[in-house]
Formats: C-alpha cells, sequence, structure tokens
C-alpha cells in the first residue's frame, strides 16, 4: 500500500508501481481529484485501475457527472461504515 499528498504525487507513484486499486479524495492540494483522474485515465495503459472517490466533498449532480466514466464508485467519507467501505474495496478489486 502505498499513499500520496497530492495528485501530482499520486500519478507519480503510479508510474512507478501501478496500482490494483485507487482509493481518491477529490480535495487535495496542487491538482485536484478531478484533474487527477483526467491524467489518469488518459494513459490507456492506466484505465483499467479500478478507483474509489472517498470524499468529504458534498457531491453534486454536476460532480457526479464529471466523474461518470472515471471513477468505478463514488462514496460520501461520512455516510457508510468502514465495513462498508470494505465491502466495497474487496468486490473492485475480486472482479
Amino acid at each position: 500500500m502505498a499513499s500520496a499528498e497530492h495528485g501530482r504525487a499520486g500519478l507519480e507513484a503510479v508510474a512507478v508501481k501501478k496500482p490494483c486499486l485507487i482509493l481518491l479524495d477529490l480535495m487535495m492540494p496542487e491538482m485536484d481529484g478531478f484533474g487527477f483522474l483526467r491524467a489518469l485515465r488518459a494513459k490507456p495503459e492506466w484505465r483499467d485501475i479500478p478507483v474509489v472517490v472517498l470524499t468529504a466533498k458534498d457531491v453534486t449532480a454536476d460532480d457526479r457527472r464529471r466523474l461518470a466514466g472515471q471513477a468505478d464508485r463514488v462514496l460520501q467519507k461520512g455516510q457508510l461504515s468502514l465495513s462498508d467501505l470494505s465491502d466495497a474495496l474487496r468486490s473492485l478489486v475480486a472482479s
């Protein structure tokens, strides 16, 4: 497991070692989650990496449209338990 402080560092980490899943916050310094997803999905070799957005941000209908086809799941931090998160991640990694 690896972590990155912001989107640019995350892209650098993916370039070093392709992860089996990315857990992404939309609110990051330097490059937000939307920019990260655009850059990630622009590379054909990274398009198959599952991305779960886990954010405290109030996700608007416009945000959901922007994430459609980019993120595999969008989860609100305050609305799910650790068990729910674990189940969601496990199902994505298994598929």
